[in-house]
């Protein structure tokens, strides 16, 4: 008789999980009609193991007949729409999932693209950079978003949240201490000697053992002259960029303020 067919481990299928265990859609840009239109984009964050499993950045855009990164590849984008993201399988009988947008607003905020007569519909790679590309609704999250690597939207309600609380979150979430050249000995940033798990700054990327030196080129001796240098720009200034030093190397954050 003949023998039972065995799946080795390199043809096995992927694991059939909810789409909601792999990624969130944080932000949508749909044409007003059709959900299968190509100009649609969805900008969604992957879960940290998939992302690791893959080498990408937390934020990558998806368009329609997208496919999810392995092991999940047979999960397809099906429609884009303002509120959310259709997905289908590969699989049969399994019956398509709909994610949500965490950026919809019913009011009117919806992400929807209208593209002039005869034109040619351009694709953003940013989510900071879609109004300024489309001519559409300024996108202000609530929280703040990864949006690429070491990059990062910062929220409405999280800048409140830092203005409300930052004298207790510089005294219980995060402890620094100037940060001397071992070489010259002269101050050249502040060292974070610990962060607490899940605060605000650790949201924000920064480790214990980071030395932040300079913030748009500004020199940063003392957590309270950064913080003080910040505020007397914020009218003027959108971008942050936070040179530092984490173990031994040089390398920089950057954080986009709301969009006014």
């Amino acid at each position: 008789p003949p023998k039972p067919r065995t799946t080795s481990s390199k043809t096995q299928k992927a694991p059939r999980v909810p789409v909601s265990d792999l990624l969130k859609v944080l932000y949508t840009w749909a044409h007003d009609t059709d959900p299968t239109d190509e100009s649609s984009v969805a900008f969604v964050t992957y879960t940290a193991k998939l992302a690791q499993m893959n080498e990408r950045v937390d934020l990558r855009t998806l368009r329609v007949g997208d496919k999810l990164p392995r092991p999940h590849q047979g999960v397809r984008v099906k429609e884009i729409r303002p509120t959310g993201v259709v997905f289908a399988f590969a699989a049969e009988g399994r019956e398509d999932e709909t994610l949500s947008s965490l950026q919809y607003d019913p009011g009117g905020k919806s992400g929807i693209v209208q593209v002039p007569e005869g034109e040619e519909p351009r694709t953003p790679t940013r989510a900071t950079n879609i109004q300024r590309r489309f001519g559409g609704p300024v996108w202000r999250p609530k929280e703040t978003i990864i949006t690429g690597k070491n990059e990062y939207q910062l929220g409405t309600g999280t800048l409140q949240e830092f203005n409300r609380d930052y004298g207790r979150i510089l005294s219980q979430d995060i402890k620094t201490r100037q940060h001397r050249n071992p070489r010259t000995g002269e101050i050249d940033g502040v060292q974070v000697t610990s962060v607490a798990s899940g605060s605000l700054p650790s949201q924000h990327g920064v480790n214990k053992g980071d030395v932040i030196k300079s913030i748009n080129g500004h020199k940063v001796s003392s957590v309270n002259g950064a913080i003080n240098y910040v505020k007397a720009n914020a009218d003027t200034t959108t971008k942050w960029v936070a040179v530092i030093e984490r173990q031994g190397r040089e390398m920089t954050l950057t954080f986009s303020s709301p969009q006014r």
